[in-house]
């Protein structure tokens, strides 16, 4: 235990990686927690329903469009490769999603009858917004893992549940429509750790890395990891989907009011893997491209992450098992 707490307060080492990690998580779900009483007295579950709704298509493609490309940035042995994986990532989602708001522009009606999400009308539109929001989120939160910010990612994470929180709170009584100030609250909520994640991301190196990028670096770094849209995206999206597509499938077939609930229940039980697996895995991913890069095995680090988070996940277990 005593080697634990001194590695846990070991600044670089694994597990002050993952606490950093896990800090940023813990304190933004927590404040999802905290405030989930209070938003429940504002709104109606019919309007959580639209969210959980619109947060699970976000989400899903969110993960498809940037086609993985993402996962690549911490593996380049050169910044400037990073920094044009960065940009390519950027360039595919805003791409996409451009087609997908044009999409919706035409077949808006169509859409919202399919989805269950009439009352939603026209505030669909902002779903490519939400996209890209996450995605970029995503793509800057790669760059900082790759170089070890940590902390930045972590921060990122408690402004974006923290300024969710209170633009939804703060929307409740001024909008006329419930769903309204959630769903503001839900895109401005991503626009705050956007914003922080560029400030931090954009310095001479990337004013001058994007001055000289031109279409041949853009398919050199295709080529070079093309494995990621061909295989690593087909697994992303039919994770994320299946983790995500419930929502969809219940107001379809059932009610919002249902697909509110359902939300705010899963929430709830996601919070232990929001909380440690992700962190885990983001840090296990960092040091596994560093080994690569530096043509060391990972074999050992791998099992030894494994038996680790097993142990982690072992006492909680045991915890419900005999305790219910």
């Amino acid at each position: 235990m005593k080697a634990f707490l001194k590695r846990l307060i070991t600044p670089g080492s694994f597990a002050s990686s993952i606490a950093t990690l896990s800090s940023g998580t813990g304190l933004g779900q927590l404040i999802m927690f905290g405030s989930s009483p209070v938003l429940m007295r504002l709104y109606e579950p019919a309007v959580f329903g639209d969210l959980a709704i619109l947060m699970s298509l976000t989400m899903i493609f969110s993960t498809i469009f940037t086609l993985r490309f993402e996962m690549a940035i911490p593996l380049p042995e050169k910044d400037e490769d990073a920094h044009e994986l960065v940009s390519l990532s950027l360039i595919i989602v805003v791409a996409l999603s451009s087609l997908t708001w044009l999409s919706l522009l035409l077949f808006q009606q169509k859409v919202l009858s399919t989805l269950n999400l009439e009352t939603l009308g026209i505030w669909i539109l902002i779903l490519p917004v939400t996209i890209v929001n996450e995605a970029a989120i995503n793509i800057l939160g790669f760059w900082f893992i790759r170089r070890k910010k940590y902390m930045i990612v972590a921060l990122s994470r408690t402004l974006n549940s923290g300024s969710m929180v209170v633009i939804q709170i703060v929307l409740a009584p001024l909008v006329l429509h419930g769903q309204t100030g959630l769903v503001v609250g839900f895109a401005a909520g991503q626009v705050i750790p956007l914003v922080y994640l560029l400030v931090k991301y954009i310095d001479s190196s990337v004013v001058l890395a994007w001055k000289n990028l031109t279409w041949r670096h853009f398919k050199g770094q295709i080529s070079t990891y093309r494995q990621f849209p061909l295989f690593a995206s087909w697994n992303a999206a039919f994770n994320t989907i299946s983790r995500q597509i419930p929502p969809v499938i219940i107001a379809y077939f059932f009610s919002k009011e249902l697909v509110g609930q359902y939300a705010i229940a899963l929430r709830m039980l996601n919070m232990p893997f929001n909380l440690i697996g992700t962190a885990v895995g983001q840090v296990y991913y960092q040091r596994v491209s560093s080994l690569i890069r530096a043509r060391d095995s990972i074999r050992k680090f791998t099992y030894s992450t494994m038996l680790k988070a097993g142990g982690v996940i072992l006492f909680p277990l045991i915890a419900i098992l005999f305790l219910g």
